[in-house]
């Protein structure tokens, strides 16, 4: 499987960084519910690093975008 990339955890890791980072979940947060799903901590930390980075390149702080999302999913302020 994956010789022919059904099972490709870096693909997974990455595509849940970006899937919790829209619904507003903090770095803390997204690490602790990969954590849960058995995600080696140095591949989470390296898919928010170049979640961070794609960021960088727009100029936007990927904590403080995640708390804004959050904010208004939750109807606060």
């Amino acid at each position: 499987f994956r010789g022919s990339g059904l099972l490709n955890d870096d693909a997974y890791v990455r595509g849940s960084v970006i899937s919790m980072r829209r619904r507003g979940l903090s770095t803390r947060m997204i690490t602790a519910k990969l954590g849960a799903k058995g995600v080696d901590a140095a591949m989470a930390a390296g898919a928010l690093r170049a979640a961070e980075q794609e960021n960088a390149n727009t100029g936007q702080d990927a904590e403080f975008e995640a708390a804004v999302t959050l904010a208004r999913r939750k109807k606060i302020g």
